[in-house]
C-alpha cells in the first residue's frame, strides 16, 4: 500500500493512444448497456396476458421453436463482421473541413518568367533595354575606326541570357559582350545569364571605307525571340551651290573670253573635281 505502480500510470496514456488508433472508442457506449437482451416493449403487459387468458389465444411459436430461434439470431450477430469505429461528430466535422479545404481551388502565383516583361512598339516582349536604342555614327572619314559602347540591361523579372549577332556589313564589328558590375574597369565575362536588374556591355566599331551613308543592324538574341538594334552612319554629305549654266555672254568668232563662276559647299566637309571635255584636263579642289 502507498506504492506507486508504474503501469497504472501508463494506463491513460495507452488509451489515448489506442483511441487516436480508433481501435477503441473516446465515450462509452451507456445505451448499449442499459439497453436488455430482450425489448421492453415486445413483453406482454398484465392486460394483455389477461386478454389473451379470456379470449383463449395461443402464441405462435413453442418454446422449443423461439429458443431455436433466438439461437439462430444470436449465431447470426456474433458471424457479422465487426463494425468499423467511427468518428464522433466533432471530428467528423473537423475531418470534412480538412477536406473541404483541400477540395478549393489554389491560386498560385504566376511563374514570371513565363509573364511579359514589357512590350515593345510592335507587341513584342523585350527583356533588354538597350542604350542608346539606336547607334549612330556622324563626320566620320574614311580609314578612321570609330567605337560606340551599348549597354544591355535586364528589366525582367527573372535572369535572362543574351546573345549579340554581328552585322552584314563589313564596316562594322562589335567585341566581346562583357559584364559590368557598376564599374567599368572592372568588367568580366558575363554568365549564360544575366540577373534582374543587372547590365551587359558591348562594343561596336565603324571602319568607314568610303563616305556614303550605311545603314545596318545588331540581332539581340533572348529568350523571348529576336530583336534588331538599328546601326547607323550618317554624315552630312556636300551640297555645292554654283550657276548652272554660265552665261560668258556674246564673243566673235576666234576670241577668248573668262568668267570667275562662285563655287559654295552648303554641306558637309568633301572634296570634289572639275572634269572637262578634254581628258587630260582635270581640276581638283
Amino acid at each position: 500500500e502507498g506504492l506507486i505502480v508504474p503501469r497504472h500510470m501508463v494506463e491513460g496514456v495507452e488509451r489515448e493512444i489506442e483511441i487516436s488508433k480508433g481501435t477503441i472508442a473516446q465515450h462509452e457506449n451507456f445505451l448499449s448497456l442499459s439497453k436488455p437482451e430482450e425489448p421492453n416493449h415486445l413483453r406482454l403487459t398484465k392486460s394483455l396476458q389477461h386478454r389473451a387468458e379470456v379470449r383463449g389465444i395461443q402464441p405462435r411459436l413453442t418454446e422449443e421453436q423461439r429458443s431455436t430461434l433466438v439461437a439462430k439470431i444470436e449465431e447470426q450477430r456474433v458471424s457479422r463482421p465487426p463494425v468499423p469505429p467511427t468518428l464522433n461528430t466533432e471530428q467528423t466535422l473537423h475531418n470534412n473541413k480538412i477536406v473541404k479545404e483541400m477540395q478549393a481551388k489554389i491560386n498560385f502565383l504566376k511563374n514570371p518568367r513565363y509573364a511579359v516583361d514589357r512590350a515593345r512598339k510592335d507587341g513584342k516582349a523585350c527583356p533588354f533595354w538597350f542604350s542608346p536604342d539606336v547607334v549612330t555614327f556622324r563626320d566620320y572619314q574614311i580609314g578612321g575606326v570609330y567605337e560606340v559602347d551599348i549597354e544591355f540591361r535586364n528589366v525582367a523579372q527573372v535572369g535572362r541570357s543574351l546573345r549579340v549577332l554581328p552585322c552584314k556589313s563589313k564596316a562594322f564589328s562589335i567585341g566581346p559582350l562583357l559584364y559590368d558590375a557598376n564599374n567599368k574597369a572592372s568588367r568580366v565575362a558575363p554568365t549564360s545569364m544575366i540577373a534582374p536588374g543587372m547590365f551587359a556591355h558591348i562594343k561596336i566599331r565603324f571602319a568607314p571605307e568610303h563616305l556614303n551613308d550605311e545603314t545596318d543592324a545588331l540581332t539581340i538574341s533572348t529568350e523571348l525571340g529576336d530583336f534588331d538594334l538599328p546601326i547607323l552612319a550618317r554624315r552630312r554629305q556636300p551640297e555645292l551651290v554654283y550657276e548652272s549654266p554660265v552665261h560668258c555672254g556674246c564673243i566673235l568668232a576666234g576670241s577668248q573670253t573668262s568668267r570667275t563662276v562662285s563655287i559654295a559647299n552648303r554641306g558637309g566637309e568633301g572634296s570634289f573635281r572639275l572634269i572637262t571635255d578634254e581628258p587630260e584636263v582635270e581640276y581638283e579642289a
